[in-house]
């Protein structure tokens, strides 16, 4: 897999040409949601098959699951594979 660049502490984005994984990182509440989101929604329209990867969140709050499930919804739409 190859790591795409990005300079911010809670994201750290994988990929294969076709299937990307996005780790997640801290505590993932209304701020880091507001923060991650505009991320996570092009990461959604561009990949064929998105994997989150949760294992370093310390936190989850419901708007977190929220926005976990958006992603999740959003490639269920489309067709895509989506873990």
């Amino acid at each position: 897999m190859q790591l795409i660049p990005r300079h911010d502490p809670y994201l750290v984005v994988r990929s294969t040409g076709d299937h990307t994984v996005v780790a997640l990182r801290g505590e993932l509440d209304l701020v880091l949601v507001r923060h991650l989101r505009p991320e996570l929604d092009a990461l959604v329209r561009e990949s064929d098959a998105l994997t989150v990867d949760i294992r370093r969140l310390t936190f989850c709050d419901a708007t977190g699951l929220g926005l976990l499930a958006h992603c999740a919804g959003r490639m269920h739409r489309r067709g895509r594979a989506g873990g």
